[in-house]
């Protein structure tokens, strides 16, 4: 049997059992460290919080296993540094520059990631959200992997990657990519620069082929180098897109 194209990236068995799989869409799940920042999050800082806050986290130490106490302020520059008896590491959260990445994003889509940033889980959102951040950076890239547990089940995942750093929308984190990688143990299958991004929205929802961030952040590419084989039959658009017309 001739082996297919598509075990390049990300159309395969077992990914087009996670694409369609409702109950492996709803998991989520990631290291304690990074567990333990996104919790950590989902906190108000305002001052008048402190007793509300002071037993979430007292609940959140006792059900979820997280230690707060593993989280420390810089006295000098920006973010956090994140030290317990294995690893440390620097992170900040998102929420302290999305506003400036989107910048030139359209108001409703800019306004309801913001929102959500501040105040929601954001599980299963991930594909949609990064992919909005990446088209507003520039050398950016989207990138989508398989995230495989010790008991052998497994779930896609998608982050963004600049320079040496990854942005991760739904865990509302901003840390080094080499320790965000060996911490979540995740194999790449497709990763798309910030143009190419860009490109494949166009091309995919312009032309009616593709609206779910999803699947075009599993196979887009390989729908794309198919489509390119007979540029005549579909309508490109160089314009900024719209990505309130995506779907999770």
């Amino acid at each position: 049997m001739q082996k297919s194209k598509y075990t390049m990236h990300g159309i395969n068995k077992e990914t087009y059992r996670l694409l369609f799989d409702e109950k492996e869409q709803n998991k989520m799940e990631c290291s304690n460290e990074i567990f333990t920042i996104e919790m950590s999050s989902l906190y108000d800082r305002k001052p008048y919080y402190i007793f509300y806050n002071f037993l979430k986290k007292i609940i959140d130490m006792y059900f979820y296993e997280v230690n707060y106490f593993n989280l420390h302020k810089k006295m000098f520059g920006k973010g956090y540094i994140f030290k317990n008896s294995d690893v440390e590491f620097w992170f900040d959260y998102l929420e302290n520059h999305l506003k400036k990445i989107l910048r030139n994003e359209d108001t409703y889509v800019k306004k309801e990631m913001i929102f959500d940033l501040k105040h929601n889980l954001r599980y299963c959102s991930c594909f949609y959200t990064n992919m909005i951040i990446s088209a507003n950076i520039e050398n950016s890239f989207f990138v989508t992997g398989l995230i495989k547990y010790d008991d052998g089940d497994s779930h896609l995942h998608s982050f963004v990657e600049h320079k040496d750093y990854v942005i991760d929308y739904t865990k509302n984190l901003i840390m080094p990519k080499k320790k965000y990688i060996e911490l979540l143990k995740i194999k790449e299958l497709q990763r798309v620069d910030s143009k190419s991004v860009i490109n494949m929205y166009n091309i995919l929802v312009e032309n009616r082929i593709l609206n779910t961030a999803r699947f075009m952040a599993t196979f887009g590419n390989e729908i794309i180098n198919d489509l390119d084989r007979n540029p005549q039959l579909i309508k490109r658009n160089t314009d900024k897109p719209d990505f309130s017309c995506l779907f999770y």
